[in-house]
Order: C-alpha cells, then sequence, then structure tokens
C-alpha cells in the first residue's frame, strides 16, 4: 500500500479530552533514516477519504489509497483486543494522578521502576517534551552542579533547589505556587545561568526557559504544561506593573482563568493547571514594580521571594552539553519514597513556625523555603549533588528571611496622600479664589477682585478642564467627585475609606453640589457634585500662614 513501511503501534488517549487515536509510525525512504510519527483520530476510521488526507498532511506516500484505511483498522483492532493499558497522551508534564504514583517528563512516563513508559506529548507541549531528555556526562554535569556548593553562593544553591522542590509542591503542601525573583542590576552575576541549571535537571537549560517578553497567554501555558516542574521565566526587566501584579497571582492561584465556548453557553474544559516554582531574573524589582500600579502591593509582595544576586557566577560554560540525567533519576526516588518526602517538608515547616515565626500571610514563603531545603537534602543524601544544606538553610532562616520581612512591610496607608497627590497632580485643573468673590452682576462687567494687598497666593482660572476649587480665605476645596473617583481608581485607594479617614481627621466635610465656576468671567456658573475638604494647616505655603492671611 505504500512505497516504505508503515506500522501502526497502538492506541492512544488524550487524557484531557478521552479523545481516542491511532498511534502510527511510517519511514519516508527505504534506508529507515527519516522516520515520522502519526497520531490518526479514531473517528476518521470509517471515512477513508478522511484519513488519506490526514496521512497526506504527513507526507506520506500510498500506492492503494483504498487498502491503507482496511489496514489501519484491521490493526488497530487487533491492539483494542490485546493492549494492555491505553497509552495517554499527556498535555502536562509533572505528576500524572492525584495519587502522585506517576511521572511525566518529556514523552516518558515514570512509575518508580527501573523502566519507564511511552507517554506521547500532546501537540501544545511537544515543543517542550522534544527538549526533556538527557546529554552529555552526568558526572561533568554534577561538577557544574557543584560549583554553587561553594561558600558565598548560598542564594544560587538555594535558587537552584527549586529544581527539586517544584515536584514535593503538590504532595506536601497546600499551596499552587509561589515565585522567586532574582535580580541584579549589573550583568555577568549568574541569573541566567541559574535558571538554565534548573532546567538542565529534567532537560535542554536554553530551550526550557521562557522569556519575559513573551506573551501573558503564553506564560501561563507554560506553567499548566510544565505542572510540577520548576518554570523559568528570564529577563522579566521591562514586564509592567499590571502585568507582573497578575502574573503573581496567577502563579498562586494554580490555574488559567475559565472560558466560555463560543457556540453554546457552557464553560471549556479548563486544563491549564499547576503546582510549580517558578523563578524568574530582573535588572528591577518585581516589588518596586508593583508600586508604580498600586499604592499598597502586599498581597503580590507576599507571593514572591525577591532577593540581589550580587556576586559572579564563575562561569558554567558547559551546562548546553550536559543535561537531563538527575531528574528522571531523583523523580523515582520521589515516587517510591513520597512518604520520607512529605514529612521531611512538614518537618522544615514546622521549624520555620516555631523557631522563626513564619505563619499567616508568610505561608507562601515557607512553602518556598521548604521545598527547595528538602528536595536539596534528598539530592544530596541521593548523591547527585553535593551541597552543605545545612549552610544553605542558615542562610534562608537568617539574612533571606530578614530581607523579605524588611522589604514587605506594608506602609501605612496615608489617605492624606490620596487627596495631595490629586492636587499636586491636577494644578493646571484648579480655580484659586475666595469664598466671597461672585461673578453674578446685573451688568457685563466682569467681576471685582478685591485680593490682600499683599497677597502671596495668585488667583488661578484655567482655560480648559476644571477639577477643583481652592477659597483661600477658608482654606476649604471642592473636588469634582468623577475626577476624585478616578485619582482614587488609578492609585488603587478605596474611595470611601478615603472619606471616613479623613473625616475621622477633620479634613473631609461634606459631598455637596457645589457652584465650582462661581466667580470666573466668562464661565457659566454651573453646579457640579463635589467633595469638600478643609485642608490642615500644615499644607499650606510659610509665607501664608507667617502673614496670617488665611482666616481659620
Amino acid at each position: 500500500v505504500a512505497p516504505n513501511s508503515v506500522f501502526v503501534l497502538g492506541d492512544l488517549e488524550d487524557g484531557g479530552t478521552d479523545e481516542e487515536f491511532v498511534r502510527m509510525k511510517f519511514y519516508k525512504d527505504a534506508n529507515r533514516t527519516k522516520v515520522k510519527y502519526v497520531q490518526l483520530p479514531t473517528e476518521t476510521l470509517y471515512q477513508a477519504q478522511a484519513v488519506n488526507k490526514h496521512l497526506h498532511k504527513y507526507g506520506l506516500v500510498q500506492y492503494h489509497t483504498a487498502e491503507m484505511p482496511k489496514y489501519i483498522k484491521k490493526c488497530y483492532s487487533h491492539y483494542q483486543n490485546s493492549q494492555e493499558k491505553t497509552e495517554v497522551i499527556r498535555q502536562q508534564m509533572g505528576w500524572a494522578d492525584p495519587e502522585h504514583k506517576t511521572f511525566v517528563i518529556g514523552t516518558r512516563e515514570l512509575d518508580g521502576s527501573e523502566v519507564s513508559r511511552l507517554s506521547p506529548a500532546h501537540k501544545d507541549s511537544q515543543r517542550y517534551a522534544n527538549y526533556m531528555h538527557s546529554q552529555g556526562s552526568y558526572e561533568e554535569w554534577k561538577e557544574i552542579a557543584n560549583l554553587y556548593a561553594k561558600p558565598g553562593f548560598e542564594p544560587y544553591a538555594f535558587t537552584f533547589g527549586s529544581a527539586f522542590g517544584a515536584a514535593l509542591l503538590s504532595p506536601a503542601t497546600e499551596e499552587s505556587g509561589v515565585c522567586l525573583s532574582m535580580v541584579s542590576t549589573e550583568s555577568g552575576t549568574g541569573k541566567t545561568t541559574v535558571l538554565r541549571m534548573i532546567n538542565s535537571v529534567f532537560g535542554h537549560p536554553k530551550e526550557l526557559a521562557g522569556q519575559g517578553r513573551d506573551t501573558f497567554a503564553s506564560k501561563i501555558l507554560k506553567m499548566g504544561i510544565f505542572n510540577s516542574i520548576a518554570c523559568t521565566l528570564d529577563e522579566v526587566t521591562n514586564i509592567n506593573a499590571e502585568e507582573a501584579s497578575n502574573l503573581l497571582y496567577a502563579i498562586s492561584y494554580g490555574r488559567d482563568r475559565d472560558r466560555s465556548e463560543s457556540q453554546r453557553n457552557a464553560l471549556r474544559p479548563n486544563l491549564t493547571t499547576w503546582r510549580t516554582l517558578t523563578v524568574t531574573s530582573s535588572n528591577t524589582s518585581l516589588m518596586e514594580t508593583l508600586l508604580r500600579y498600586k499604592k499598597k502591593a502586599d498581597g503580590e509582595n507576599m507571593r514572591v521571594l525577591e532577593f540581589p544576586i550580587l556576586k559572579e557566577d564563575g562561569g558554567l560554560n558547559d551546562i548546553d552539553r550536559n543535561y537531563g540525567h538527575v531528574g528522571p533519576v531523583y523523580i523515582s526516588w520521589l515516587i517510591r519514597n513520597l512518604p520520607k518526602a512529605v514529612r521531611l517538608v512538614g518537618e522544615i515547616q514546622k521549624d520555620l513556625t516555631a523557631k522563626y515565626k513564619v505563619t499567616g500571610p508568610e505561608r507562601f514563603w515557607a512553602v518556598a523555603i521548604a521545598s527547595n531545603i528538602a528536595g536539596l537534602e534528598i539530592a544530596t543524601k541521593l548523591k547527585l549533588i553535593d551541597y552543605d544544606v545545612g549552610r544553605i538553610y542558615k542562610w534562608v532562616t537568617g539574612p533571606l528571611l530578614y530581607r523579605l520581612r524588611e522589604e514587605s512591610i506594608a506602609p501605612a496607608v496615608d489617605y492624606m496622600e490620596a487627596l495631595t497627590s490629586f492636587i499636586l497632580d491636577c494644578q493646571d485643573q484648579i480655580i484659586v479664589t475666595e469664598s466671597t468673590v461672585d461673578g453674578r452682576t446685573t451688568d457685563a462687567a466682569p467681576p471685582k477682585w478685591v485680593p490682600n494687598e499683599d497677597q502671596s497666593v495668585p488667583k488661578k482660572y484655567p482655560r480648559y478642564k476644571i477639577t477643583h476649587r481652592w477659597e483661600t480665605d477658608t482654606n476649604i476645596i471642592s473636588v469634582r467627585a468623577d475626577a476624585f473617583l478616578d485619582h482614587c481608581s488609578d492609585g488603587q485607594y478605596v474611595l470611601k475609606e478615603v472619606l471616613s479617614k479623613l473625616k475621622a481627621r477633620g479634613i473631609y466635610l461634606e459631598s455637596k453640589k457645589v457652584l465650582l465656576t462661581k466667580g470666573c468671567p466668562n464661565i457659566p456658573a454651573v453646579h457640579t457634585h463635589c467633595h469638600k475638604f478643609k485642608l490642615p494647616l500644615e499644607s499650606l505655603p510659610e509665607e501664608v500662614l507667617a502673614r496670617g492671611e488665611v482666616k481659620l
């Protein structure tokens, strides 16, 4: 039926949609050097034209198009009757079952035995699955990894521990994800190298890494594909504040957002889930980036462990030639000894709680620390690496924990700043006048201004947009309600809280209709809904207070 050999290999099932396929293999040349694998949907088996069209798409040349579907159906029927277990197409790597008895790395499914089963990759995960294999020498890889065992490289070693700790999140903790962020304004400090070392545990150091400039949707999809394998994102320096906030919340939430089907009123199956550690590198602080988006970002800050990388990496030059050796060994041990690993993570968490008071909002830190330290401890006992885990743990519970607590303390929200920042941002939109000025006259002449002879605050009338009015003699400022609401929303203030707190301090007076443009020449005096505030004395210029020009 074809010029070269065609084989039907077995029955496949999509682990996400339960759709079934026939797995085939054919050679493109007589010497059998060019092989092609095909997944043929079983729904096409009884449509000869559909079968041939699908095979032609993959470049299969046929002599008798009518006979090929018959051959495939006959083989498929044989496999259904004789195949002990249907092979499953995996859309995700990592833990493949709720009992944590199988783990997928690329196209291999590990169950703790010496032999791994084939686990064909889904089309969405095929690109990454192709790079999850071993190459080079394990001894050379270990020599490279042990460079982080030197004193002073504790930040590198701890971060590298994410490669082992990520697989412990699902069986040993309640959290879905935590972010570790390495920061350094200088180049050559080894941030990218650490990410590649993490990837090298399971596969290709460079090709498994993500980039900060990847789209948000692709970052989420990658975390869903990696599932229980550490996900790395290099150079998130230019990520904007809103995306940083959304990414940190998404990492900790553990799944993509739900979507509805286009043809009917129903939700699509959401197969993009994960329970892993995400490690990023950046030249700027994620915490500082978040403050550009909102005044108070303690929710996001508690979901990230951020620390500086200051030393030079020492030039780990052979990573791209030696990788993928230790991941399967570590995972196989984990499957066989999962209760021990879970107990170890629990003991470290208890120690963090008892000795270092890591509780409540710091639970994300505890999960990342316990998982990484436990992962490094296991890998060291298996002699995959030679680390002094006690020294690394001492650094974590000392300098790192102290720094995290210092930088994540949420500053008390200054509700007065919501008002003062509005005034400063909108200086070109203010009317500066006195309460007694009234332009409503019987003639066409402009209103008569009677300022103090030595008035230090100039009268000011914007020509275009007007958002607030300052009456200098009473020091009352009326702010347009809609403009102030927009300002509070942009700054992540809650308007009701701002008004309530300022009312308790005697600054906020009331909300009412105000003749905002009263006294302004050639501008209609219209009623506008405003919030009225009485500014405190310290908000006025010193020269005005010294001259006693403000009647309070």
